[in-house]
């Protein structure tokens, strides 16, 4: 993240907007129903008279949350809301979103220690960071800003692809560290690759074996024994299977909370 934070300050005021913008119409509705949620929660503590159930909406305290907008297209009968994005003041100056993220992060109570450092998810499974439904506006501050840091991320690994360029002719593209994707295929093709081109060789030696042995009779009984070994090692490797081995990352978006959209 570090990387990415530095990328971020880097960038003009016009390129920090286009970045942080998150156009999934799916995050949007996640979003607006957890706010209606506690929103329906704390007016009716508020209504009841008991303090303490809920937190109050402090706005100080909740820069992502108090100043992200929602923007769309308008339906037959309503808006959908289909962006999500923040104001210019988070634009103009590079600290102010860093200084959001590192407010949301603050350790506090049971939850204090070191906190390990974000990789970059596939878009897929952005809406499993909004879930389960937040139980309180501090939590929901928090949920939003580690989606802020995948949207950095992501703008951070698609300036270093566009800087690189396109890969040469049959070169693999390199994977982002990010993702953490382990090498193990490359390495298995490899050693696959190899041990056909030495059973090949073996195979032609024992032909080559077998037709002197033929025209030469018991004289070439010796060069038929010194080749038992390759024979043994070929069945070996005919008996060992090639492993291979694949990570499959699969994005399962939750549900929609029926008692979130009940409350409102």
């Amino acid at each position: 993240m570090e990387v990415a934070s530095e990328a971020w300050t880097a960038w003009s005021p016009e390129s920090r907007r286009q970045a942080l913008q998150v156009r999934n119409p799916e995050l949007v509705s996640l979003l607006r129903e957890s706010l209606s949620a506690l929103w329906a929660a704390e007016i009716r503590t508020r209504k009841v008279g008991v303090r303490g159930l809920t937190q109050p909406f402090d706005q100080t305290s909740l820069p992502l949350l108090s100043q992200v907008e929602f923007d769309g297209a308008p339906d037959a009968d309503d808006k959908v809301f289909t962006l999500m994005k923040w104001p210019r003041s988070f634009h103009d100056d590079a600290a102010t979103l860093l200084g959001a993220l590192r407010r949301a992060f603050e350790p506090s109570g049971a939850s204090a220690g070191r906190r390990c450092a974000p990789r970059l998810l596939p878009r897929q499974r952005w809406c499993q960071l909004l879930q389960p439904p937040a139980a309180s506006w501090r939590d929901l501050e928090r949920q939003l800003a580690r989606l802020v840091e995948q949207v950095l991320l992501q703008a951070w690994a698609e300036e270093r692809s566009r800087q690189r360029g396109p890969p040469a002719a049959g070169a693999a593209s390199e994977p982002l560290p990010d993702l953490g994707e382990p090498t193990v295929r490359g390495s298995t093709a490899a050693a696959s690759t190899c041990s056909r081109v030495s059973k090949r060789q073996r195979q032609q030696e024992r032909r080559r074996c077998k037709k002197a042995a033929e025209s030469a009779g018991e004289r070439a009984r010796p060069d038929v024994t010194c080749s038992a070994s390759a024979v043994a090692d070929d069945r070996h490797n005919d008996q060992a299977p090639e492993g291979e081995s694949a990570c499959e990352l699969r994005g399962e978006a939750a549900g929609t909370s029926a008692g979130a959209s009940g409350g409102g």
